[in-house]
């Protein structure tokens, strides 16, 4: 007991040694938290069927990720429209992006929500009932799974 008490007390006198051992723990600290957001990151995106890019390129027929004066980009861009396309729960951002780039574009603004689920339809309701409030100059259409 007496050796184990001095040798804590020579370590503790070691100021070097309580220095490295503090920055090897902040440094361990920093990977776990890394590994914990990158996987925390995986495992969101793996409940996605798709992502939101490979929605636009499969559904859109017009100009993808048009680029506007203002160095926004359109998801997809046609004379007639300037459509945004979001998961159905950003239906909030859909609707915003979508009037923005309209107006850049001097065009008529569609929110395009993807629903993979059918609990999505709830959120295309909410989206709906915002534009018909508001009476917004706006479509919503819906693409599903493919």
């Amino acid at each position: 007991m007496k050796y184990y008490r001095e040798r804590r007390r020579l370590e503790s006198a070691d100021g070097n040694n309580n220095i490295s051992t503090i920055f090897l723990r902040l440094i361990l600290l920093f990977c776990i938290i890394i590994v914990f957001f990158v996987g925390i990151g995986q495992v969101v995106a793996a409940k996605r069927l798709h992502s939101e890019a490979e929605y636009v390129d499969y559904y859109c027929k017009g100009t993808v990720e048009y680029r506007n004066s203002d160095k926004t980009r359109t998801d997809c861009y046609t004379k007639e429209n300037s459509m945004e396309y979001d998961f159905a729960q950003k239906w909030y951002e859909c609707i915003g992006q979508a009037l923005h780039y309209a107006r850049l574009n001097n065009n008529y603004p569609v929110c395009v929500l993807i629903l993979e689920k059918d609990s999505d339809f709830k959120y295309l309701n909410r989206a709906k009932l915002v534009v018909r409030h508001y009476e917004l100059p706006m479509q919503i259409w819906v693409v599903r799974k493919y």
